[in-house]
């Protein structure tokens, strides 16, 4: 077995993989969910996520610059790393295993690791700071307002073990 967390660059558990967060939707905002699936993300990016919740046994393939997780509701997150630039950028798809949900980029600057989630459009979502000492991300929405996020729930940023493909 082999232990992945996604996405690459040293994101901890905290990236933002949010699901099921009982289909709340409030236009954008930062706006918390009471408990759920999705820990305490805000709803702009757990309503992002919910068709998206990876479940079930995992495979992990590496590939060129990346790996891929295949998980077995059909879920996929595969991860492409550029360490030159200090980015990563992270896709998932819904359970069809091809289309896209959403997209989660990491870049690294000098300071903490900047994170961008994005719906399947590239249309900017939300924004986030990680605090890797502290263990939380701050999480600013495109529709306004921030949160700090310190529980990711059963969400996409979580660790997951998987087996390696063959």
């Amino acid at each position: 077995m082999t232990r992945a967390t996604t996405p690459a660059i040293g994101l901890a558990l905290l990236v933002a993989a949010l699901a099921a967060c009982d289909g709340k939707s409030n236009n954008g905002s930062a706006e918390v969910p009471d408990g759920g699936v999705c820990g305490n993300y805000p709803l702009c990016v757990a309503t992002l996520m919910e068709p998206c919740v990876a479940s079930g046994t995992c495979t992990l393939a590496n590939a060129g610059d990346g790996r891929v997780l295949t998980f077995a509701n059909g879920v996929v997150q595969d991860t492409i790393t550029d360490p030159v630039n200090q980015r990563s950028t992270a896709r998932v798809t819904t359970t069809d295993g091809t289309t896209t949900c959403f997209t989660v980029e990491t870049t690294v600057a000098g300071g903490n690791p900047v994170l961008a989630w994005r719906n399947a459009a590239g249309a900017t979502v939300a924004t986030g700071v990680l605090n890797e000492t502290a263990n939380y991300v701050d999480v600013t929405c495109a529709g306004g307002g921030t949160a700090r996020v310190t529980d990711v729930g059963d969400c996409f940023g979580r660790a997951y073990v998987c087996t390696a493909a063959p």
